[in-house]
């Protein structure tokens, strides 16, 4: 089969369809045109001790030649043992080696697989180096022609083709599932609170004059608290929408941090207020920011306490000439250490069921976002089986608000 010819069979194989089945197809039509024993596909993987190394993810073979007989298919090892191939195939440019030529580890590497000759040929994604593919001789030395080389080159694309486009649909698959569990979680956290409202505006308007005026006031209290719960999801996705931080309209003026926090603790319910405790560890705690910002990431930081941590939290304040902080403090058991790295993301949330109250997994993004933004930044910390978060922003101590 000549090696063009193969070529169509990888177009027809790799262009068109996205299953595994379809790299095994191309590689046997390789196999045959080229007369290799063995051709296989290597993906490159970081390994956290051993560095930049290479596995075999597909292959096709001469049972009748190869000596391997199927046990290569998930070999893998360190670039570090073959430095002639890692400079060749970095640099983006297919490299033929025979066994005979070589020294070191690398020779004992390919004696060992009974390789006489090896092409590796860089699959590229986006100028990215991702793999190779390889044709391996295990009987004669061979001398690849350039135009060969060239051809093989064109299959090597193609590969490359096809793993860009089943990225792409792997990605869009993630976007509409995390769309779906969004418009999910939003509409489970705007309803709840605008069924409280409707309801309750439902009531006086049916049968207000059947209330008195302490029912009726009440009634008003937590209709303006639900609404304002409303709000509150609405500011965070306002933020979450803006992708440049720097669009975001942020003030500059001192803020008193205690009487802040008193604030926005009053804005919750009596039960969460059972659960939280204001410690005055800076009474005098003063921070340059926005002060509507500030209030937003605390709500978002005891909101998250509420909602995952543990039975009690306390809010403390501290202040240095540098740096002036809230602390959130829970004895919950804290973030499962496989989200530690993500809980800032937008929408990240360590908890999978998108029905539990505040699961959107904007909280934690959205004050990140807003703490940064003001100059200071949120930090996460496990201390004594406490989880902490702390907000840190630049001290204003010793500078009086204005008038």
């Amino acid at each position: 089969m000549a090696i063009k010819d193969a070529l169509l069979r990888c177009a027809q194989a790799l262009l068109i369809e996205i299953d595994d089945d379809a790299l095994d197809r191309a590689l046997r039509a390789l196999l045959g045109a080229t007369r290799a024993d063995f051709v296989c596909i290597d993906e490159n993987y970081m390994d956290p001790v051993q560095g930049l190394s290479v596995q075999i993810t597909h292959f096709a073979e001469d049972p009748e030649v190869s000596p391997v007989q199927g046990s290569k298919q998930w070999w893998k090892g360190p670039y570090s043992d073959f430095p002639t191939f890692l400079e060749g195939l970095r640099a983006g440019q297919p490299v033929a080696v025979r066994t005979s030529e070589l020294t070191g580890r690398e020779r004992e590497e390919l004696e060992r697989d009974g390789a006489k000759t090896e092409l590796d040929i860089p699959i590229a994604i986006d100028g990215e180096w991702v793999g190779s593919i390889c044709f391996t001789d295990y009987q004669v030395e061979r001398d690849w022609d350039p135009e060969e080389v060239e051809t093989l080159t064109t299959a090597a694309a193609m590969v490359a083709a096809f793993w860009k486009r089943r990225r792409l649909l792997e990605t869009l698959q993630q976007t509409i599932d995390w769309k779906n569990r969004f418009i999910a979680s939003v509409s489970h956290e705007i309803r709840t609170p605008l069924t409280a409202v409707i309801g309750l505006a439902q009531e006086l308007a049916s049968r207000g004059e059947q209330f008195g005026g302490k029912e009726a006031t009440e009634f008003m209290s937590l209709i303006a608290a639900q609404s304002a719960d409303i709000g509150h999801i609405v500011d965070d996705l306002l933020v979450a929408s803006r992708p440049n931080s720097a669009e975001l309209a942020v003030s500059r003026e001192v803020v008193e941090l205690q009487p802040l926090i008193e604030s926005v603790m009053g804005e919750f319910t009596a039960g969460a207020l059972a659960r939280l405790e204001l410690q005055s560890g800076g009474k005098d705690a003063r921070a340059w920011g926005d002060p509507a910002r500030i209030r937003q990431v605390v709500r978002n930081l005891i909101s998250n306490a509420l909602r995952y941590g543990g039975t009690n939290i306390r809010v403390l304040t501290m202040a240095s000439a540098d740096t002036s902080s809230i602390m959130v403090t829970d004895d919950g058991i804290g973030v499962p250490l496989g989200y530690r790295e993500r809980i800032f993301e937008p929408y990240a949330t360590a908890h999978e069921d998108c029905t539990q109250p505040g699961s959107v997994g904007l909280g934690l993004s959205v004050a990140q976002t807003l703490a940064r933004r003001m100059g200071g930044s949120i930090e996460y910390r496990r201390e004594s089986g406490s989880t902490i978060f702390e907000l840190r922003l630049p001290s204003a101590r010793g500078v009086q608000p204005a008038a």
